[in-house]
């Protein structure tokens, strides 16, 4: 299983796919872990491997709520598609799809963000979401 992690660390709730990667590599032993920005997904989405991503997103609902999205068949959420990064994680996503690049099995956890503001500090729900997150995607 590859888990991929994505956010920025320097603006609060963004860090919300770093953190639950990060979480997720000391409970698994040997699990492949990485983390960064959205562009860097294409290149890691050609694997067979099961993947599952975790990233901070914008969709208009309550702070902390988690999105569970099959993406195989399905496109991605048009809801969701609000990102606070340069290039959106459903457009990567759907990209890969077009270039035949997705994984077999590929699962996005999406926790939407209260903020996104400079910061280091997460907020309450956004860190109990994270700690579902991990602990849903450790049972897999």
């Amino acid at each position: 299983m590859l888990v991929i992690g994505i956010g920025n660390e320097f603006r609060s709730d963004d860090a919300a796919g770093i953190e639950a990667a990060r979480r997720i590599q000391e409970r698994v032993p040997g699990i492949r872990v990485w983390w960064g920005e959205p562009m860097d997904l294409l290149e890691l989405l050609g694997s067979d491997a099961e993947t599952i991503v975790i990233d901070a997103v914008v969709g208009g609902g309550e702070p902390g709520t988690i999105h569970r999205i099959d993406v195989d068949n399905n496109p991605f959420p048009a809801y969701l598609r609000a990102s606070s990064h340069n290039l959106d994680i459903a457009d990567v996503i759907e990209l890969a799809r077009a270039l035949g690049r997705l994984p077999g099995g590929l699962r996005v956890y999406g926790i939407e963000a209260g903020t996104v503001a400079a910061g280091t500090e997460m907020t309450r729900a956004v860190s109990e979401a994270i700690e579902t997150v991990v602990a849903e995607v450790c049972r897999a």
